[in-house]
């Protein structure tokens, strides 16, 4: 299994053996950091994990932060990521059985790392149970899909026409991953920790050569809806 790992400074010991303990047992991990003991702020490193785990790039994700409970936001917040706060190993099999969990979050800094080792291998030895779990999180994607058709409508000022209307933004450490129904595209990023990041776009003159068909003189449009999906953050959009 392919398994995206992250942590804060907290979780970094940890982070390390729980690497070498899965790579013994056969698993594939792809660590995002961070890769030292200091403080960080831990969104920078579990938003990669959470959009590996969207992104379909890595089956599961883990992270070990001071309390667990801010990656959990995070990580919800990405499309198709269900994290759980996992404090033993009755939450990590309850989380897999009825809710088809693919991230966890731990605190390491109250669990330790033989209690964060039991808690990874039932999580990931427990199959999830489907049949009524299984409607319930349809129910949820399907409700999740309603509030983003909505917020697009409400945006246009008019109802939703199709899916032009339905958008998203998948937001990782390198690159925004803009999606259209089916579709979607990425754009670079040059990561800025005191700076603003850097979005490169194509400009007016590259844009139908660089991107698909679907997206053609539609310009504008989809970087309005790009650029409100990221006012939270500090960008420089920058035409190439």
């Amino acid at each position: 299994m392919k398994i995206a790992i992250g942590s804060d400074g907290t979780g970094f010991a940890d982070k390390e053996r729980i690497i070498r303990h899965l790579e013994q047992k056969g698993h594939t991990i792809e660590d995002f950091g961070t890769f030292s003991a200091d403080e960080v702020d831990y969104p920078l490193f579990v938003n990669p994990v959470a959009a590996s785990v969207s992104g379909g790039t890595c089956e599961r994700g883990i992270f070990l932060g001071v309390t667990g409970i801010g990656a959990v936001i995070a990580s919800n917040r990405q499309k198709g990521v269900r994290c759980v706060l996992c404090q033993d190993s009755s939450t990590a099999l309850v989380s897999r059985t009825r809710h088809d969990t693919n991230m966890i979050s731990i605190a390491s800094g109250t669990a330790g790392i033989e209690k964060a080792l039991d808690i990874i291998s039932v999580w990931l030895d427990t199959p999830f149970a489907g049949g009524r779990y299984k409607k319930r999180i349809d129910m949820i994607d399907s409700e999740a899909a309603f509030i983003r058709a909505k917020e697009a409508s409400d945006k246009k000022g008019s109802p939703a026409k199709g899916a032009r209307e339905e958008y998203d933004l998948l937001i990782a450490f390198r690159y925004l991953k803009y999606i259209e129904g089916e579709n979607s595209f990425e754009l670079s990023v040059d990561p800025g920790l005191k700076t603003p990041s850097i979005v490169y776009v194509p400009s007016k003159e590259k844009w139908n050569n660089e991107l698909p068909a679907w997206a053609h003189d539609r310009r504008e449009e989809i970087l309005e809806r790009i650029k409100a999906k990221c006012a939270h953050m500090e960008m420089e959009w920058r035409d190439y």
